[in-house]
C-alpha cells in the first residue's frame, strides 16, 4: 500500500514552496501496483471485442442515420458525434499497443492493425513512438508527443510557425502532420522503416502498418470515385478531421523532467478532438463508455 503521501499534501493545502517536485514520490511503482486489485489484472479478450463490436455498431448506425436523413443539421450533428466515436476506435487501437487487449501479441497486433488503419493510423508506428512518449514523459528535450516549448522558444518563432501551431483552423491538420514528420525540431516519419524513430527490431513491422495505411487510403479513394468525393468528405473525412490536433497553451511556472531548466513553459498540448469536444468525451466515456476500454487497461504495457 501506499505508505506517505504528506509531501503531496503541501501542494494541495496551497504552500507550493514546501512541495519539492524534484524529490522522489513517496511510494514506488510496486506499492501502487500491489493496491491494485487482482481482477484488475486479468485481460479478457472477448470483453475487449465486445467493446470493438459496440462502437463499429454505433459508427455504422451514425453513418447509416445521417446519409439517411441527408441535411445539413443532421450533418452538423453527426460530425462531431462520429469524431468521437473514431475516437473510441482509435484508443482501442491505443490500448492493443499497451498490450492490454488481450495476453497474445499476435492478436493485439492484428486488432490494432485494423483499428488504427481504418481511422488512418500507422499501428506499430504510432504504438513505437507511443512507447518512447512513456518512456520519456514530460521530459523537456525527449518526450515524443508532448513536447512543450520554453518561454524563450515561444517568443523566437517566427510569425508562419506561431499562426500555423496556435490558431484555429490550422492546428487540426497538426496531427496527420506529425504523423508524417513528427514534432518540430524532431526528424523521421512514422511511416519510415529506417526513420531514426524505429530500432532495427522494430522494421519489419512498421512497413505492415505502412502497408495497411495505404490499403485504407487507397480504398477511400476507390469509394470517392463509386459513390462521390463529397459523400466521402461528409461521412468519413470531417469526423476524421475532427481527431486532428489543435494546440492549447498555457503560460504557466513548472519543473519537467530536466533540473537545469526552471521557466516558464509554454505548454502545447495536443489533443485529437476540437477543445469544445473535450468535456463531452470525458462525459461518453465515464458515463456511456464505463470509463475503461478493455477488459484490462493495467497491465502488459509493453507496446508503449
Amino acid at each position: 500500500m501506499v505508505k506517505d503521501t504528506e509531501p503531496l499534501a503541501y501542494a494541495a493545502n496551497g504552500h507550493p514552496k514546501d512541495f519539492d517536485a524534484s524529490a522522489p514520490p513517496p511510494f514506488k511503482i510496486a506499492e501502487i501496483r500491489a493496491a491494485i486489485p487482482e481482477h484488475c489484472w486479468v485481460k479478457n479478450p472477448w470483453r475487449s471485442l465486445s467493446y470493438v463490436f459496440r462502437d463499429v455498431v454505433v459508427i455504422a448506425a451514425l453513418a447509416a442515420a445521417a446519409i439517411h436523413f441527408d441535411n445539413w443539421f443532421i450533418w452538423l450533428l453527426y460530425w462531431p458525434v462520429q469524431g468521437t466515436m473514431f475516437w473510441a476506435i482509435f484508443v482501442l487501437g491505443h490500448d492493443c499497443g499497451h498490450g492490454s487487449f488481450s495476453n497474445s501479441s499476435f492478436f493485439n497486433n492484428l486488432v490494432g492493425h485494423i483499428l488504427h488503419s481504418s481511422i488512418l493510423v500507422p499501428y506499430h508506428g504510432w504504438r513505437v513512438s507511443h512507447r518512447t512518449h512513456h518512456q520519456n514523459h514530460g521530459h523537456i528535450e525527449k518526450d515524443e508527443s508532448w513536447v512543450p516549448l520554453t518561454e524563450k522558444i515561444y517568443k523566437n518563432l517566427d510569425y508562419m510557425t506561431r499562426l500555423a501551431r496556435f490558431t484555429v483552423p490550422f492546428p487540426l491538420f497538426a496531427y496527420p502532420i506529425y504523423l508524417f514528420g513528427r514534432s518540430p525540431g524532431k526528424e523521421g516519419s512514422h511511416f519510415n522503416p529506417y526513420s531514426n524513430l524505429f530500432p532495427p527490431n522494430e522494421r519489419k513491422g512498421i512497413a505492415i502498418s505502412t502497408l495497411c495505411w495505404l490499403i485504407m487510403f487507397s480504398l477511400l479513394i476507390y469509394l470517392s470515385f463509386i459513390i462521390s468525393p463529397l459523400q466521402v468528405i461528409k461521412v468519413y473525412g470531417i469526423p476524421y478531421w475532427s481527431l486532428g490536433t489543435i494546440a492549447d497553451h498555457q503560460e504557466i511556472r513548472c519543473r519537467l523532467h530536466n533540473p537545469d531548466i526552471e521557466s516558464r513553459i509554454i505548454l502545447a498540448y495536443p489533443c485529437f478532438l476540437c477543445s469544445c469536444l473535450v468535456l463531452y468525451v470525458s462525459f461518453c466515456d465515464d458515463h456511456l463508455f464505463g470509463g475503461s476500454r478493455c477488459g484490462c487497461s493495467v497491465k502488459g504495457t509493453s507496446g508503449g
